[in-house]
C-alpha cells in the first residue's frame, strides 16, 4: 500500500493507494506508460471458479501459472500480469526471452470481456518500440 502526504486548510493528511501491488483498472487510465524493472517470474496460482481431481480423487482448485512482470507505472513500483494475447503480443516484439525485457516500455489500455457469463475490465498492453 502506497501512501502520500498532502496540507489540507494548513493539515497534515496522508492519502492511501489501497489498489494493491498489482497493475489494475482502478490505478491505470488508458495510455498510461509502464516501464520493467527487472526479470519477469511465474508464480503457481489456483483457481477460484475450477475445480479438477488430484491423484487422491479428491476434487481440488485447478492450479495454472502466471507472468509477474516488475514495472513502474505513474511513479509506483507494481507487478503487471498479462493475459495470453498480451504475453504473445510482447513475445513477438521483444523475443520469448524475457530476461530480455528489463528497460522495455509498453503503454496500457483498459479492455472490456466476459468471463463465465460476468463482465469484467483488464488492463491490457501494448510495446513501445
Amino acid at each position: 500500500m502506497d501512501s502520500q502526504l498532502y496540507r489540507c486548510k494548513g493539515v497534515l493528511k496522508m492519502e492511501f493507494d489501497f489498489s494493491g501491488n498489482f497493475v489494475n483498472v482502478e490505478n491505470v487510465k488508458k495510455g498510461d506508460i509502464c516501464t520493467i524493472t527487472a526479470v519477469p517470474y511465474a508464480e503457481e496460482k489456483e483457481s477460484a471458479t475450477q475445480k479438477e481431481l488430484n491423484d487422491k480423487g479428491v476434487l481440488v482448485a485447478k492450479k495454472y501459472m502466471v507472468m509477474n512482470i516488475p514495472v513502474e507505472i505513474n511513479g509506483k513500483a507494481k507487478n503487471y500480469t498479462p493475459d495470453v494475447l498480451t504475453g504473445k503480443l510482447f513475445q513477438a516484439h521483444w523475443g520469448k526471452d524475457s530476461d530480455l525485457w528489463v528497460g522495455k516500455q509498453f503503454s496500457v489500455d483498459i479492455e472490456e470481456y466476459k468471463a463465465f457469463g460476468t463482465n469484467k475490465k483488464r488492463v491490457i498492453g501494448f510495446p513501445i518500440d
